[in-house]
């Protein structure tokens, strides 16, 4: 999503240093935005490095700590898109619907002309094909596909090209 160091395409020392940031964050009694961010920045590096399942429980404890605590405002965003893309890599497209729909909520309301916003509307769109709405799914990822194509960010190129390895959960880009 945001670009990050946490971001990766492999477990290498990107991915780890995700691992070694929420240590520290945790070591230092550090609650709230800091360490659900890098929670869900971890989740999100596990997702593109091809580790669905430690994604989801990256990306869960993140969603867990985000009602729990005070957020940066822009966690509001983050955190439910990695959560819904881990769910959706993990085949539990339904449950992915909600977290997905406050993501794009979000970005809507902040933001909504924004890359961000876009690719919410991507992976939001992604898990309505996942649920059997191809129509409303293919004209959203459509949609956000228009804007992310001028997106200067490689995560962003790649979904329009709809590059498998980084669509994880993406039924309509494998």
């Amino acid at each position: 999503m945001l670009p990050s160091l946490f971001h990766s395409s492999g477990r290498g020392p990107l991915a780890r240093a995700a691992d070694e940031a929420v240590s520290t964050a945790r070591a230092k009694g550090r609650a709230g935005g800091q360490l659900t961010w890098m929670l869900a920045q971890r989740g999100l590096a596990e997702l593109e490095s091809g580790t669905p399942t430690r994604a989801l429980t990256s990306a869960e404890q993140a969603m867990n700590m985000l009602s729990e605590t005070t957020a940066w405002e822009i966690d509001r965003g983050v955190v439910p898109l990695a959560y819904g893309r881990a769910l959706l890599a993990n085949g539990r497209a339904a449950e992915a619907l909600e977290p997905l729909r406050q993501s794009y909520g979000f970005w809507l309301g902040h933001d909504p002309k924004s890359v961000w916003a876009a690719e919410a509307e991507y992976w939001f769109g992604q898990a309505w094909i996942a649920n059997g709405d191809v129509k409303r799914g293919r004209w959203m990822v459509a949609e956000a596909k228009r804007a992310l194509a001028k997106s200067p960010f490689k995560l962003h190129q790649m979904l329009v090209a709809g590059t498998p390895q980084v669509a994880a959960g993406s039924p309509s880009s494998r």
